[in-house]
């Protein structure tokens, strides 16, 4: 019988072993899992009613294909090297750099679980007592049950997420194709389709889809922490693809028809426009901690790069941080403290696999790394400022602020490391 150490393990500092590795369904069906969330559901709503069926389909497909580009580069990072996202920015920042780098991933990380943490008990306090008169627990009772079953989840490392996700998202799309099976009843799908709806300004294809590359690119960006369990580079391209191409389009279509058919964005109205109450509620609010556990699982890795304690103690701290801040502050309070935080992540990507693509090794992790990489920080700080700009509409480049903030921060990785190792070979 395995031991509660044997359990627990999950190679937080180290090379994921060859015979832990699975192929890549598995990590495709992982982040499917993740994909099924309350944001994706508000999504596909919303971008389903203003730009009606096929613009909203283009927006998801186009979004889908360069998410799943960008993640099929990191994977590929993920699988060559077998390291978790944190590791990986160690040898590309500098071991001390890398320090300040892993702190922001954590702390975007953490803000995330905090708030679906907080979600899940507003919700779940209000929902069951306001809405359907059950007999409601308090609101600070629902946060910690949360975060609670996020960290049992997440203790046991990759292991668990799998079997999460094997379990839950037939469960979870079998509930979303119900709710579109239902929703076709009562509007055609040639309807639904000619069916020209505007519930807001004006949006073009690549804002549409801006937005949809946007709602995941931080999933992407720390796909190697799932990828460094999968067998090898091409498997973690098919996991790439299953998930971001296949899945999340999916996801927003499953979320974005329903909605059409009734005129209601609430996904949560709709559901109970059509014939589901308590059980819809509950799965909607559930399918949330899903997400929450790959973000307290991403967050306990960086967390284990910077101290080295056993990961599952790790978990434990950030569960019952996110817990106290869910309970005493307001969500509102920390939503554009994290959207600013979260335009800081998608440039690291692009730097960390213009690393790889560069220095090429297959076992990064068995390389001395600098102290601090300034061509790394000077591609990360050209990068985070163009996504700024980007994202405030001032200048784009693609007309999607994520792709435009990889691009700059590549090239100028680049660039400033090709400079100087030049330099260096000079001297």
């Amino acid at each position: 019988m395995a031991t509660f150490k044997e359990l627990v393990e999950d190679y937080s500092r180290h090379q994921v072993p060859e015979h832990k590795t699975v192929g890549g369904i598995h990590i495709g069906i992982i982040i499917i899992g993740v994909g099924i969330t309350i944001t994706a559901f508000i999504l596909g709503s919303q971008m389903g009613l203003r730009l009606g069926f096929w613009d909203s389909l283009h927006a998801f497909y186009l979004g889908g294909f360069l998410l799943a580009v960008v993640a099929g580069f990191t994977g590929i990072v993920g699988a060559s090297t077998r390291l978790s996202t944190a590791m990986i920015i160690r040898t590309t920042f500098g071991v001390s750099g890398a320090k300040f780098v892993n702190s922001v991933l954590m702390l975007v990380m953490m803000g995330w679980c905090m708030v679906l943490a907080a979600f899940f008990g507003d919700a779940m306090h209000a929902g069951l007592e306001t809405n359907w008169g059950v007999i409601s627990l308090p609101r600070e009772f629902y946060i910690a049950l949360g975060s609670a079953v996020m960290a049992l989840i997440t203790v046991f490392g990759f292991k668990a997420l799998d079997k999460q996700s094997l379990v839950m998202v037939p469960i979870m799309l079998g509930f979303l194709f119900t709710i579109l099976y239902l929703a076709l009843r009562r509007m055609s799908l040639s309807d639904i389709t000619s069916l020209e709806t505007a519930t807001g300004p004006a949006m073009g294809l690549g804002a549409a889809t801006s937005i949809v590359v946007g709602s995941f690119i931080v999933g992407a960006t720390i796909f190697p922490d799932i990828c460094r369990y999968v067998r090898n580079r091409p498997q973690a391209v098919t996991g790439s693809f299953i998930a971001f191409l296949l899945g999340y389009p999916v996801i927003l279509i499953l979320s974005a028809v329903p909605s059409i058919a009734t005129g209601e964005a609430d996904l949560m109205i709709v559901v109970t426009m059509l014939g589901f109450s308590v059980l819809g509620f509950i799965f909607l609010v559930f399918a949330s901690l899903t997400t929450g556990t790959f973000q307290l699982y991403s967050a306990s890795l960086a967390f284990a790069a910077l101290v080295k304690t056993d990961k599952w103690k790790l978990v434990i701290v950030i569960a019952v941080i996110t817990t106290v801040v869910a309970i005493f502050f307001s969500i509102d309070y920390f939503l554009d403290w994290l959207t600013f935080l979260s335009i800081l992540i998608p440039p690291i990507s692009g730097i960390y696999v213009t690393h790889h693509l560069l220095t090429n090794r297959r076992a990064a992790g068995r390389h001395a790394a600098p102290d601090i990489s300034f061509p790394a920080f000077g591609a990360w700080i050209a990068g985070t400022i163009v996504a700024f700009i980007a994202h405030n509409g001032s200048l784009q480049f693609t007309s999607i602020a994520a792709i435009d903030a990889i691009l700059v921060a590549s090239f100028c990785y680049y660039l400033l490391q090709t400079l100087a190792v030049k330099n260096t070979n000079e001297t």
